[in-house]
């Protein structure tokens, strides 16, 4: 899932980074969880909504 590919990330770019993503269970901050993630950072997913938060970082943990 990407919003916009005006930025390059690569793989490991981010590794040993911790990057906090508010709003991650959905929209934007969903979008950029996944991309930061597969960069190889730490994401912290705060959210008011327990049950998409769970089921983001599931999907996240499955995409690698």
């Amino acid at each position: 899932m990407n919003i916009s590919t005006d930025y390059n990330i690569t793989k490991n770019e981010l590794k040993d980074k911790v990057v906090l993503v508010t709003g991650a269970n959905r929209g934007f901050g969903r979008a950029m969880t996944f991309d930061l993630a597969k960069a190889g950072a730490t994401v912290i997913m705060p959210g008011r909504d327990l049950g998409s938060l769970e089921t983001t970082y599931d999907e996240v943990v499955e995409a690698g």
